[in-house]
């Protein structure tokens, strides 16, 4: 519970770069063929329109592969 004296911080807005990445993420996506083109247009418009890191992070949690697994053969 917060308390009256702690001020209330809004999250901080996106930077051109965090929505690029994750642009860049669902194309990669969608040309791997792990999301149809409905899906890609849906999540590109979501990822434009969204607030916070959060919003980015849900559109993407499902192509994220790299992992610790993936790092650590890779690396």
């Amino acid at each position: 519970m917060t308390s009256s004296f702690e001020p209330s911080v809004p999250p901080a807005r996106l930077s051109d770069a965090e929505r690029d990445k994750t642009l860049e993420v669902l194309r990669e996506g969608a040309a791997q063929g792990k999301l149809s083109h409905e899906t890609f247009l849906l999540r590109m418009e979501r990822a434009l329109a969204a607030r916070d890191a959060h919003e980015l992070a849900v559109l993407t949690a499902d192509l994220r592969t790299e992992g610790r697994w993936s790092r650590a053969v890779f690396d």
